[in-house]
């Protein structure tokens, strides 16, 4: 076995957070997942307010960062590789439960990255959700989960001042008091993580997501400088934690054992007072958790439209890899 370093961050969300599923007028649903690309660029944004002279695409290359996941009473859950999970013996009356298994703890993953597989999981080893699966049986965790979804009322008014207001729902992520989401952070110099950890505090104050203005997606920000990972010495495949946009010279279809494409875009805030909000280009990405032979140095790109020329808009695809002995898909 070999040992990762990485840094890591813990964002202890102190109100509710919405994501935006990136279609317009669908604030009914939200994302259930802060991803790399989101939350980097959120960064970003804050170092644009922090420094001077402000970064540009420099910023992205200093540092890689995984997507958020799940961190409860202080555990630490990763995201499962897919499509699904293979066990140790056949599945039980739980099937049902276990095929939503989307993250496990820390030493459920770490076993599952060397090729152990696990046993199948009794009801007291999943959460209330059946998201996530505990490393040991716990009937007091068994009987709740991290976060919930909860529906606010909200009201839009027309700024022409003609037009009634019209009721609109939003869906918002809910977290208990000992959850909130974790991220990995790699290639990262101490004197950019100085730098880093500005950008955490002041994105925590400011909050990330949509609706912030309404306070949402507030938190407190924790930090480990050195958190080690156990992973294999030699492995077969690679997964990815972030959402990854491989350059494409380095890219083989054939490379791919198991993946997610996932459509990325959506809408840029609104700046310098300006009503306008425009829409990005649209790209699309390997969602977290996907399987390759090898892993991507991956690359930025700009989305920004055509139809605007204020500044690029920055999507950084440059993921974490994780060895991974991939095992065959178990099908029975």
């Amino acid at each position: 076995m070999a040992k990762r370093t990485f840094r890591l961050a813990k964002l202890r969300f102190t109100s509710p957070l919405h994501l935006s599923t990136g279609r317009e007028s669908t604030y009914d649903k939200t994302q259930a997942t802060l991803q790399s690309d989101t939350l980097k660029s959120a960064l970003f944004a804050m170092a644009l307010q922090l420094f001077d002279p402000p970064p540009g695409e420099d910023f992205f290359q200093q540092f890689r960062i995984s997507s958020g996941m799940p961190l409860w009473h202080d555990r630490l859950f990763f995201t499962k590789p897919l499509p699904k999970l293979n066990f140790d013996g056949q599945e039980n009356e739980h099937a049902k439960q276990v095929k939503g298994i989307a993250y496990l703890e820390q030493a459920v993953f770490e076993r599952y990255l060397r090729g152990e597989l696990p046993k199948v999981p009794t009801a007291k080893q999943l959460d209330k959700s059946g998201k996530l699966m505990l490393a040991t049986p716990d009937e007091r965790l068994s009987a709740d989960k991290p976060f919930e979804t909860h529906m606010q009322q909200r009201v839009m008014v027309p700024r022409n001042g003609h037009s009634d207001a019209e009721p609109f729902f939003v869906e918002q992520l809910v977290f208990s008091p000992k959850a909130g989401l974790f991220v990995l952070i790699d290639e990262c110099s101490d004197e950019f993580w100085a730098k880093l950890k500005a950008c955490f505090r002041l994105l925590a104050d400011e909050g990330v997501g949509s609706y912030r203005t309404s306070g949402n997606g507030r938190f407190e920000a924790e930090f480990v400088d050195a958190f080690e990972l156990q992973v294999p010495d030699k492995s077969p495949a690679q997964v990815s934690l972030s959402m990854a946009l491989p350059q494409e010279q380095e890219f083989d279809a054939s490379e791919g054992l198991s993946y997610e494409l996932v459509k990325r875009g959506g809408f840029i805030s609104a700046t310098h007072g300006s009503p306008m909000s425009w829409r990005k280009k649209s790209i699309h990405m390997f969602a977290p958790g996907s399987v390759f032979q090898k892993a991507y140095a991956g690359k930025v790109v700009d989305l920004q439209p055509q139809i605007m020329d204020e500044h690029p808009v920055w999507r950084d695809g440059r993921a974490i890899f994780l060895p991974f002995v991939f095992q065959p898909q178990n099908d029975d």
